[in-house]
């Protein structure tokens, strides 16, 4: 009798400690960590690397999905697999990587071949077209049941600035005909111009000044031309 006692004893003891454990908080089994950094390389364009260690052995056909938030950039292309350091041929799949109007953009890496080590390390490179001053993150999951971790860094917009206004100079000298003068016009234009742009003088958009009365005698001429490929006879 004292031995049944004692065995039953053991049993509920040995059922009460399972149940204690399982109220406990556990880690879940695809947590994983992620570290993103960024490089300006262009105007409001940076190269950013992400570094994602899955932290649990994954299996061919795993999946990590990473989108973009909060909406202060978008992908200038495609992002790309750089290096999958004990993992199996990773590649990026089907996924949203150009921003939706909501500001998020994501894409999925899938893992093939014999899967992924506890161990493993994959680096994705993404080129990201900043539109605010903040912070470009990515959401990590390894399954779509696990909470994720995310990795984030620090970005800098800045506003474009206008191009500068032209300017111009006139010297007028007077011939040997009274009232009659020969003027050097000379503009310069502050900013690149593409081929077809027209240096518009006195024409819309830009108001007639006004001066005192006079006419052309001629149709004006360009003179020289410096840091430019090619000119028109201005339209008259």
């Amino acid at each position: 009798m004292r031995l049944i006692s004692r065995r039953l004893l053991v049993q509920i003891v040995v059922v009460g400690l399972f149940a204690v454990l399982a109220l406990l908080q556990t880690t879940p089994a695809s947590a994983a960590s992620a570290s993103k950094s960024c490089t300006l390389t262009g105007s409001n364009q940076y190269t950013c690397s992400f570094v994602i260690t899955p932290a649990i052995a994954t299996g061919a056909g795993s999946w990590l999905v990473q989108m973009v938030s909060p909406g202060s950039g978008t992908f200038a292309s495609q992002p790309t697999v750089v290096s999958a350091t004990g993992c199996g041929p990773v590649s990026i799949t089907a996924g949203t990587f150009i921003s939706s109007p909501s500001g998020n953009a994501d894409y999925d890496v899938t893992v093939g071949g014999s899967g992924c080590l506890a161990t493993a390390t994959v680096t994705v490179t993404e080129t990201v077209t900043v539109s605010a001053t903040g912070q470009v993150c990515q959401n990590v999951w390894i399954t779509a049941a696990s909470p994720p971790v995310q990795g984030c860094a620090s970005v800098t917009y800045t506003p474009p600035t206008a191009p500068p206004p032209p300017s111009a100079t006139k010297i007028c000298t007077l011939t040997s005909t009274p009232n009659r003068y020969t003027c050097v016009f000379t503009v310069v234009p502050a900013f690149p111009a593409v081929a077809g742009d027209i240096i518009h003088v006195n024409e819309a958009p830009i108001p007639v000044v006004p001066n005192p009365g006079y006419n052309l005698v001629g149709t004006p001429t360009v003179g020289v031309v410096s840091g430019c490929a090619q000119t028109r006879p201005p339209w008259w």
